[in-house]
């Protein structure tokens, strides 16, 4: 199965699956992410970290990236403006939104207003796998949740609902049963 991987550049964020099934250098995800898009072209380094633009990024680690890059790690890099088509440009990274054919589910945080209304003031997206059928959640990040919840009380908010995102459905669908099912255990 595929694992997600996300590019923050200067002209917006992208999503880009990832095959898995043998290793992956930094030239073979450029060459990815060249495939699964406008062709991209990139004036720095890929990097695991956000930098400035004015140095120099610290590279991608050499040989195979797999055990460096979890199902939605961000990467970060430059593109070049004229690399992108004008249909690109002016849609920005909506046709990759739309291309994007999995299910994503957030739990949101925030306060019960006096009015019957709530505020949210953050999404957390815990650790998931992708499916074409929905989201699937992922056992074992009990240990992260618990320190979601403690920076969650130490903000003064707490969980207040939750949100998911699926693929582009038929119309008159709503939601699936597993859906349903899961915002009735949430309730």
């Amino acid at each position: 199965m595929p694992i997600i991987i996300r590019l923050r550049s200067n002209l917006g964020v992208w999503r880009f699956n990832v095959p898995t099934g043998s290793p992956v250098n930094s030239s073979d995800l450029i060459n990815v992410l060249k495939s699964q898009s406008e062709n991209l072209t990139f004036t720095s380094e890929l990097s695991l970290r956000q930098f400035p633009s004015t140095s120099t990024p610290p590279p991608l680690p050499p040989g195979d990236l797999l055990p460096h890059l979890p199902n939605g790690t961000m990467i970060y890099g430059y593109v070049t403006p004229d690399s992108l088509s004008p249909d690109a440009k002016k849609d920005g990274s909506e046709g990759m939104k739309k291309k994007f054919q999995y299910g994503r589910y957030g739990y949101l945080y925030g306060s019960y207003l006096s009015d019957n209304k709530v505020r949210v003031d953050f999404i957390y997206e815990p650790q998931q796998g992708v499916g074409s059928g929905g989201f699937e959640m992922i056992s074992g990040s009990e240990e992260e949740e618990e320190r979601v919840g403690a920076l969650a009380e130490a903000l003064g908010v707490k969980k207040v609902g939750w949100i998911f995102g699926h693929p582009p459905r038929e119309e008159g669908f709503v939601f699936s049963s597993e859906e349903v099912i899961m915002a009735a255990e949430m309730q």
